[in-house]
């Protein structure tokens, strides 16, 4: 049994521990005035940084599609998938999970999927995702690592300070 875990781009995971641990990053989309970027591909975290820093106006975002999930899922089952644990940003701050949720349907039958509302942004979506990965790693279920992120997810705290 092969279990992989998805997250989205907000998990802010540098991309090499996703990749040391087979975490798959599906990306916001970022928008600064009419330019929009998609998180991770087409904008860099330092580009970013340096737009907020540079724009009178706050960047929106907006949630990945339910297109860009299922092509995340399939592609995560032609490597040999058996089961997908997604760790989404909150449902009260995105239709992230709502996306990953509506995919997950599109997919039912052919693989299972599993998603898990982190209630949390940040390296709280991300640590969630790195602990879930360890144990698929080391041969944990799926529903034994399901568990895990939902006994994680209300002892997961994010504190920030925004510069606004």
């Amino acid at each position: 049994m092969t279990i992989r875990i998805v997250t989205d781009s907000s998990c802010d995971l540098p991309q090499q521990v996703a990749d040391a641990l087979g975490i798959s990053i599906v990306p916001l989309k970022i928008g600064f005035g009419n330019d929009e970027y998609v998180d991770r591909e087409t904008i860099t975290a330092d580009e970013f940084w340096a737009k907020c820093a540079a724009s009178a106006e706050l960047p929106q975002t907006a949630a990945p599609s339910e297109g860009d999930f299922k092509k995340v899922y399939e592609g995560l089952k032609q490597q040999g998938a058996t089961g997908i644990v997604v760790i989404a940003l909150s449902s009260a701050l995105s239709a992230t999970m709502q996306s990953a949720v509506n995919a997950a349907k599109a997919v039912a039958g052919d693989i299972d999927v599993r998603v898990v509302d982190s209630r949390n942004a940040s390296l709280g979506v991300g640590l969630t995702a790195v602990e879930c990965a360890e144990r698929a790693k080391a041969g944990d279920s799926i529903d034994q690592i399901v568990d895990l992120a939902e006994r994680l997810v209300p002892r997961t705290h994010v504190f920030g300070a925004l510069d606004t």
